[in-house]
């Protein structure tokens, strides 16, 4: 297939391809995602022969299958397979999960390690420019305790999984201490955030 050779799908054929200038990176702190196109995370498909079909299409993020945090934390073959990636594949992410609640204590840890990683799981609101010529588009954090200024967040993440429910995982300084709070299964939207903070009060009730 030639480079000068156009492919889209049905619904998309009358629409001209982008000009010169139309589209801006994505842009998360010091990270440029050049071109704009997000490969969405698929679990059992996007291994890295699909990556790479997809980058050769224009991706310019990459997002591996999903692994278990169990998996990765005991070093399991097809595990660390599944999250490598070779050098061609820059930036790229990793989508991980768990249902147990010391396994997602150590992944946050370990994430703590990584600044843009708590840049972006802290960032209350971001706003990005895809389009040159149009408006932004805005993008909001789902954990609300990041609003509430008693709160010292390092790093945040909620999420649901049908094995866990609803959850939120943290790692916050509570009195100077670093505290890592693992919630799951909660019964409401709202739950989480609520536990927080009678979790919160109580620590320090006890001291």
């Amino acid at each position: 297939m030639s480079s000068a050779e156009r492919v889209a799908s049905e619904p998309n054929r009358d629409v001209p391809p982008a000009q010169p200038g139309e589209f801006a990176p994505l842009r998360l702190g010091p990270l440029a995602v050049w071109p704009p196109i997000v490969l969405a995370p698929m679990a059992g498909v996007t291994n890295y022969p699909f990556r790479s079909l997809c980058r050769s299409f224009g991706a310019g993020l990459f997002v591996s299958e999903m692994i278990t945090a169990r998996g990765w934390l005991m070093r399991n073959r097809l595990t660390r397979l599944l999250a490598s990636s070779p050098e061609d594949e820059r930036p790229r992410s990793v989508q991980c999960y768990s249902s147990e609640p010391a396994d997602l204590g150590r992944m946050v840890a370990a994430a703590l390690n990584y600044p843009l990683i708590r840049e972006a799981s802290t960032t209350r609101r971001l706003e990005v420019r895809p389009y040159k010529k149009r408006g932004p588009l805005t993008y909001a954090n789902t954990n609300r305790l990041l609003k509430n200024e008693s709160w010292d967040i390092a790093l945040s993440k909620t999420g649901y999984i049908n094995e866990a429910g609803r959850c939120l995982v943290m790692q916050a300084t509570i009195e100077g201490e670093p505290v890592s709070i693992v919630l799951l299964n909660s019964f409401g939207k709202l739950t989480p955030f609520g536990d927080s903070n009678r979790l919160r009060k109580w620590m320090l009730a006890g001291r």
